[in-house]
């Protein structure tokens, strides 16, 4: 179990934001999509890469993942987002473990 809440809270939050908001986000913002363009491709991309979920929680995630864009555009940074991606999978983390 240690390992599943460190890839969880940790090793997927990092890792997916370097890449979605990272490098394409980076990319695309500098291309006529702009940053609101970047924002809504990457936010949809980051939702259907949750398939797992269904179509109403990849909804749901690119709506998390639009947030987490707007948070990288206005900081300049991934390192806001990856701790909101971070923290919303530690809390749900915390409530699964709980409804045992």
């Amino acid at each position: 179990m240690p390992l599943f809440w460190l890839n969880a809270v940790l090793i997927a939050p990092a890792a997916e934001e370097v890449i979605f908001r990272g490098f394409l986000y980076r990319a695309w913002s500098a291309t006529q999509l702009g940053p609101s363009g970047a924002i809504v491709l990457t936010a949809i991309l980051f939702g259907l890469g949750h398939l797992e979920y269904g179509w109403f929680g990849m909804a749901g995630i690119a709506v998390s993942g639009s947030i987490m864009g707007w948070l990288r555009w206005r900081s300049g940074s991934v390192i806001p987002s990856m701790f909101t991606y971070a923290a919303y999978n530690a809390c749900a983390m915390i409530v699964f473990a709980l409804a045992d």
